[in-house]
């Protein structure tokens, strides 16, 4: 439904800021003409609705108060909500500004229409837009992490986030967890399409999104995972409302803060990611999900140093530099053997310091979510045709990346030419190397430059869809350490890891280009 207004009919006159316009409702945007008398206005005002969260009616209730204005708020994505004219006075609109690089915020903006009959015609044609967007979630389940962010998360969901989804008029529910994968045992319990809700949301860190992502991913399957399998998608979106410690998933996909977070989610903004899946090498045993990072050696070693609980109580995001500091100066290198099916042929130029980064609509992801051409997602794929290849030796760090892994300490990241849906992992392999190389390697991320620049001869830098690593010495000797999946402590050295394209369905728009 479109209100037009053509010369010579009757025009929907409302006030905004004290000036006059003349209202037109058409191809999803509202339309404010400057109506003559006002000259000091140069150019007409359009409001898109895609950045309209809500419309509510304000009304004078003088049963209530002669001279206090209460708001009645009314469902944006239904009919629900009935327009008086003979108590309703003007319309607000909730929106959302974009108001810098990678920040949205949330703002009013008040309309009065000069004819009540009119104003319920504007109010009507509006409601009706909106219910058009069918991608904006109606009801979401957040869960929050009481201990993410020195305690601070349960602060953020009563205070900042309850207050907006109460006034876009969004159905919710929270439950703070009580103990580690609390979320995911709740979310296996549920039905798999995890109705009535269309969302559901992490508040807190990389850890309970793990959390939330196993779990809807381990509700979906109808069969055990095992290596040669295929995975099922989950029809639920999820999200994550970055309060923790490192939030690195964030800040790849490009949430920034709490409010830029939640306000991709009342949009609908949706973006797809891959997920890894690590097994047992042994016997194929189903282990863990990540959609971030895997790490052997330093970055592991750094976090079973920063997991002491004094450490995680005392200092919060600043253990992770007493740990990092430890780790450098023991300086560990494992042996063992990395297998791994290469995809040469998609490595670019600069590979992996320089070539297209993962920015919002992201041409390279949107052309392998359509085709799909070159990754496995189930036992009638054509990895079987590729061969593997395997390197031997004594390893600093061996990474594989399913996106950048930016954070505030490395803006560009571990990988920084790594996609977050083109179906592949990003490989390094740091052979040995002393604490100067380690060091420089360290700094040079830390200021953006790529890791083959830094390292030299001593990375070897790929990607491919499936890796096999196996550690020299035998299980539980002190030569091999943990795996540090997503954040996440994995214990077993010897893992065989495959990556499935574009599964998860997220909130999230992507990074803003500068």
């Amino acid at each position: 439904m479109s209100v037009l207004i053509e010369p010579g009919k009757s025009h929907i006159i409302v006030k905004c800021n004290k000036v006059r316009y003349g209202a037109t409702l058409e191809n999803e945007a509202l339309h404010l003409r400057a109506l003559p008398g006002f000259p000091e206005v140069a150019q007409a005002v359009v409001i898109s609705l895609r950045d309209v969260l809500s419309v509510e009616v304000q009304t004078d209730n003088s049963e209530l108060s002669s001279a206090r204005w209460s708001l009645r708020r009314l469902e944006c994505f239904s009919r629900s909500g009935v327009y008086d004219p003979a108590r309703s006075h003007s319309l607000l609109l909730h929106m959302a500004r974009h108001v810098s690089h990678q920040k949205w915020r949330t703002k009013k903006v008040l309309l009065e229409p000069e004819v009540p009959e009119q104003g319920e015609e504007l109010y009507k044609a509006l409601l009706d837009v909106l219910k058009d967007f069918e991608e904006r979630p109606k009801r979401l389940l957040f869960f929050v992490n009481p201990i993410s962010g020195n305690g601070g998360a349960v602060r953020v969901m009563t205070k900042i986030i309850s207050p907006i989804l109460t006034g876009c008029g969004i159905s919710y529910d929270f439950i703070v967890t009580t103990h580690q994968g609390h979320a995911k045992e709740w979310i296996v319990q549920q039905d798999p399409h995890l109705q009535p809700y269309d969302g559901i949301i992490a508040v807190g860190g990389d850890g309970i999104f793990n959390e939330i992502m196993e779990g809807v991913l381990l509700r979906a399957q109808v069969n055990e995972l095992r290596p040669c399998s295929s995975l099922m998608a989950p029809a639920v979106r999820i999200g994550l409302i970055p309060a923790g410690s490192t939030d690195s998933i964030g800040f790849c996909i490009g949430l920034g803060d709490v409010v830029t977070a939640l306000i991709n989610i009342l949009l609908g903004r949706e973006m797809r990611l891959d997920v890894g899946t690590v097994f047992r090498a042994s016997d194929g045993q189903f282990l863990k999900f990540f959609c971030a990072f895997l790490g052997y050696g330093f970055f592991s070693d750094t976090l079973r140093n920063s997991e002491k609980q004094w450490l995680r109580r005392y200092l919060g995001k600043s253990r992770y530099v007493l740990a990092g500091a430890k780790t450098f100066l023991v300086n560990r290198a494992y042996h063992g053997s990395v297998s791994f099916k290469s995809l040469e042929s998609v490595n670019p130029d600069g590979y992996p310091d320089e070539g297209d980064e993962c920015y919002q609509d992201c041409r390279y992801c949107k052309e392998i979510g359509a085709s799909k051409s070159h990754i496995s997602i189930g036992p009638e794929g054509s990895t079987d045709k590729e061969e593997w290849s395997t390197l031997d030796g004594k390893f600093t760090n061996v990474i594989a990346a399913s996106m950048s892994c930016r954070s505030e300490m490395s803006p560009r990241g571990v990988v920084p030419v790594s996609h977050c849906g083109d179906g592949c992992l990003d490989l390094l392999v740091v052979r040995s190397i002393g604490r100067c190389r380690l060091l420089h390697y360290l700094v040079s991320t830390q200021r953006g430059i790529g890791p083959q620049r830094s390292l030299g001869s001593n990375l070897h830098a790929c990607r491919a869809h499936e890796l096999l690593f196996r550690t020299s010495e035998s299980t539980g000797n002190s030569s091999t350490t943990i795996w540090n999946c997503d954040g996440e402590i994995i214990r077993e050295p010897n893992i065989h890891v495959k990556v499935y394209c574009q599964v998860i369905r997220m909130f999230g728009s992507g990074l803003e280009p500068r």
